[in-house]
């Protein structure tokens, strides 16, 4: 029996040798993979990282190109009317000039000069003082502008040319705006000259938020609009030497392009400074931890008692300690273990701990003890198994901790209490956090109420009962109160007192418009004489109602002081009455016609010889515009109508020559107005309107006697009508993008601002989706860019089938990036939306090798929507949370879709 034993003895150390030359072979292979894999994670949080940081730039960059561009378009915009100055009257003279060209730049502060250049040399410049030097200016004698000019005269159009120096001094950017004038001789558009406005650069750079930032090392190139071509005129022009991110800045010909880097140039990926590194070498050394333990058992065969000593020591280098309690004897819990790192967090050794006498219970905190152990002797005996809890503890130096309590209640089997088992989380640093936290809070509060008394608006919150009725006051500033000249006290105890200081004449009109807001619940605009201290001022009243869950409406408004617009506007009229004067005594008849944003039309002044051509009296006119539109003949009159509705909505000139209906007799006529659009949607057309029927009944005569002549302006208004489909065919183009078909980014921009007004004006929902196609640069680095078009051709017409209604738009944004702009759309629709496009674009299976989302092309969507409980406070703050909800989109893996996050409270 012996030699058997001993064989068997052998045979199980073989066995033991075996095992653990397995377990080090096991770890070999285990540590090489981590190391592969480590390897391949470096690489990929290493690219991340850079994509990251190009997209922070970009997003900043993009935010300071379309504030740039706006400013522009936004100055050129606001002195356009001169062309329709200098067609009235191209003998303008500088007195009538300086005098129209001083309410254009009372509120434009970039705008240095504006000047008229009658057949190349400047004859007329507002302000004259400080310019004086360049009046007389022959452009044809200037090598650096000459270009730019006769630029501007073939092209007919805007020309954006600089910055470059100025004869009166400094530096700025000048607009050329080419000017047309009818040939009473030819009957013919002729070249008059060119209006130049003078921008201020600086004031542009500094506005737009370029010359302040201090994010971005930044540089701009393209002077007169050359682009990539043109030399650097802002910045460093090393910056475009270090891979930058660019972005275009279209001008009304040409383009700029400004780049841009970190301030602090792009950083290097640093694995040490990135918690997901950490928490993978955290995760391979536990595994390979696991995997040493594993081959040191299996190697000095550990026994089982060391095996439940590291169990119960599980938590010895962490803010976690645990402890056993036996059954509760006479009002207290005699301790009967506790783990071994108590000592690292409550200073208290296991010994001490364990020793007789030592009471827990005594180191909880004075306002927290009897709760707690009231809270323990409640769960005891409502039979509760386990419940959690959170006091503070006295450490051994004397101060305290905040721990969060997992107790498990421990029972044998006739329900009685064997012990009491708790498991105790260190969470000071959170409980600290939480209250930096409120104190932040308090201060933000602060803050947005000592903003709010320091505006120069007057500011007001009013809540509604859900039952309806009249409205309170819940919030007023002092601006509001200086407004209304109220007390704080007074407009509290008695709503109906702000409507006190409303003019007599004003006041039943105002208070019945008020009640039908309030009624219907809709958003509220409006002007009115208000009498304070003896005063009669002028003030625009504008608030957006928003319902709560429980049914209450709460309006939050601004009162503004706009007396000083109103006395311009009463110097305007009575310019006008003199105007009257002047152009009765001429052949035509001029008008000045409001439409409002409601779409409501009124008549402001039409002069004498406008009412005789038309035999309309002055008053019944005022009275009833429509008599206006009465007069147009039948058979013209829906073209009449559509041209009306086309020029409003596309915030131009209107220009129309047609039939009328005067006393049963046929008149031809000329109607030409120039509008004035003011940001709470309405617009003010300044027009004329002139008898052409003579003309008309000899060109009749002519057509008549001379049918060759007759056949040669035939053939040439059907080349002016192939030349107008070709024009707007060019404008269709200009909106459409050239690689996928769809809307470009200039005609998104375009409808997003006019859907915007729509929604100030109707109070209806407007959602935008912001798309990505994930990892793009690389599928265009693994494809080419041939296939890299292709799949941005795919996946645009798949967006595009997406969006059904007529309202929706689907746009290429730039780039892989996508938007799609969903007018009336609640946030549930807006997400379902989003979830087809995604999952259409999914389903093309388009591969896809080098992405980490999937192995086909797919995308990232951010959704945001302005609408109730979701009231964003411009369009630009739209943007910005879908644009968020993208990045966090792609922050969390890609292929999805993640809408906004609402902000707390």
């Amino acid at each position: 029996m012996a030699p058997s034993s001993a064989s068997a003895s052998r045979g199980g150390h073989r066995r033991e040798n075996h095992l653990a030359t397995l377990g080090l072979l096991l770890f070999a292979v285990i540590l090489g993979l981590f190391v592969l894999v480590g390897a391949h994670l470096y690489r990929f949080e290493s690219e991340r990282h850079r994509q990251r940081e190009i997209e922070q730039v970009k997003q900043q960059l993009d935010s300071l190109a379309t504030a740039l561009k706006s400013r522009i378009y936004a100055n050129i915009f606001a002195v356009s009317g001169v062309k329709s100055l200098v067609a009235m009257n191209p003998e303008l003279t500088q007195e009538d000039f300086s005098r129209a060209m001083a309410i254009q730049f009372r509120e434009q502060r970039d705008l240095r000069n504006i000047g008229l250049a009658r057949d190349m040399v400047l004859r007329l410049i507002y302000p004259v003082e400080g310019n004086e030097g360049a009046i007389g200016l022959d452009y044809r004698g200037l090598p650096d502008q000459i270009d730019a000019v006769q630029q501007a005269l073939k092209l007919n159009r805007i020309v954006v040319a600089g910055p470059l120096p100025l004869v009166q001094g400094g530096e700025g950017l000048i607009a050329r705006i080419p000017i047309s004038v009818a040939d009473a001789a030819s009957g013919q558009e002729r070249f008059w000259g060119f209006a130049s406005v003078v921008m201020n650069t600086e004031s542009i750079f500094s506005a737009a938020g370029i010359t302040e930032q201090s994010g971005l090392r930044l540089a701009i190139r393209g002077r007169d609009g050359r682009g990539e071509q043109g030399e650097v005129f802002l910045g460093d022009p090393g910056i475009f030497d270090h891979q930058p991110v660019t972005q275009l800045i279209e001008l009304p010909h040409g383009h700029w392009q400004m780049g841009a880097t970190p301030a602090g140039g792009w950083t290097r990926y640093s694995p040490f400074s990135d918690p997901l590194m950490w928490s993978y070498l955290a995760a391979a050394a536990g595994i390979l931890a696991f995997s040493a333990i594993i081959v040191f058992l299996l190697a000095e065969n550990r026994k089982a008692g060391d095996a439940l000593k590291k169990e119960r020591d599980l938590f010895s280098e962490g803010p976690v300690f645990t402890m056993e309690w036996g059954a509760e004897q006479q009002g207290d819990w005699p301790i009967r273990r506790v783990s071994s790192n108590v000592a690292q967090i409550l200073g208290y050794s296991q010994a001490e701990m364990l020793a007789p006498g030592f009471s827990y219970a005594a180191l909880i905190h004075p306002e927290d003890a009897e709760p707690v152990v009231g809270r323990l002797r409640q769960h005891v005996a409502e039979g509760t198994d386990r419940y959690e809890d959170s006091y503070r503890v006295q450490t051994r130096s004397g101060g305290y901790l905040w721990f969060h309590d997992s107790t498990l209640l421990l029972r044998d089997k006739a329900g009685r209490i064997t012990a009491v088992r708790s498991y105790l989380y260190d969470q000071t640093a959170q409980k600290q956090a939480e209250e930096a936290l409120r104190i932040a809070e308090a201060r933000l509060e602060k803050t947005a109420f000592e903003l709010t008394e320091n505006i120069p608006v007057g500011t007001y919150t009013m809540v509604q009962p859900a039952e309806g009725g009249m409205a309170s006051f819940a919030f007023m500033s002092s601006r509001f109160l200086e407004l209304t000249g109220l007390t704080r006290e007074e407009a509290a105890s008695d709503p109906m007192k702000g409507f006190a200081c409303v003019h007599p004449d004003d006041f039943d009109a105002w208070v019945a418009r008020n009640v039908e807001t309030f009624n219907e619940k809709k958003p509220f605009f409006g002007e009115v004489r208000v009498v304070v201290k003896g005063e009669t001022r002028w003030i625009t009243a504008e608030s957006f109602p928003r319902t709560l869950s429980d049914g209450t409406t709460v309006w939050e408004g601004v009162l503004a002081d706009v007396t000083d617009r109103k006395r311009a506007e009463e110097a305007l009229s009575e310019s006008l009455r003199r105007f009257n004067d002047l152009v009765d005594r001429v052949s035509v008849g001029v008008y000045v016609f409001w439409h409002r944003a409601n779409g409501k039309m009124e008549f402001e002044y039409v002069s004498d010889s406008w009412c005789e051509m038309n035999q309309i009296r002055r008053e019944d006119l005022l009275e009833n515009p429509w008599l206006a539109w009465n007069i147009v003949h039948p058979d013209e009159f829906e073209a009449f109508r559509q041209l009306n509705e086309q020029v409003v909505r596309e915030r131009r000139s209107f220009v129309w020559e047609g039939q009328i209906l005067v006393d049963g007799n046929v008149r031809f006529v000329l109607i030409e107005s120039s509008p004035i659009f003011f940001a709470n949607g309405d617009s003010r057309w300044f027009g004329f309107e002139q008898d052409i029927t003579e003309r008309k009944h000899a060109e009749a005569i002519l057509q008549e006697t001379n049918l060759a002549l007759t056949q040669e302006i035939n053939e040439r208004k059907l080349v002016e009508q192939e030349l107008k489909v070709k024009t707007e065919l060019l404008e269709q183009l200009s909106m459409q993008d050239g690689l996928t078909g769809i809307a470009n980014r200039r005609y998104f921009d375009q409808r997003v601002e006019a859907e915007w007004k729509r929604v100030l004006r109707t109070g209806l929902p407007l959602s935008l989706v912001l798309i990505d196609i994930d990892h793009f640069k690389q599928y265009n680095d693994h494809y080419g860019h041939g296939a890299g078009d292709a799949c941005l051709r795919q996946v645009a017409q798949a967006l595009a089938r997406c969006a059904e209604r007529p309202l929706d738009l689907v746009a290429r944004y730039g780039g892989e990036e996508f938007i799609a702009l969903l007018p009336e759309t609640e946030r549930n629709g807006a997400l379902h939306l989003a979830e087809q496009m995604r999952a259409g674009v999914e389903a093309l299976a388009i591969p896809h090798a080098r992405s980490s989302a999937a192995a086909v092309v797919t995308l990232s969507i951010g959704v945001a929507t302005h609408g109730p409980g979701r009231v964003k406070t411009d369009l630009r703050q739209l943007q910005e949370c879908a644009d968020q909800a993208l990045y966090r989109g792609k922050h969390q893996g890609r292929n999805q879709v993640q809408e906004e996050v609402l902000a707390a409270g």
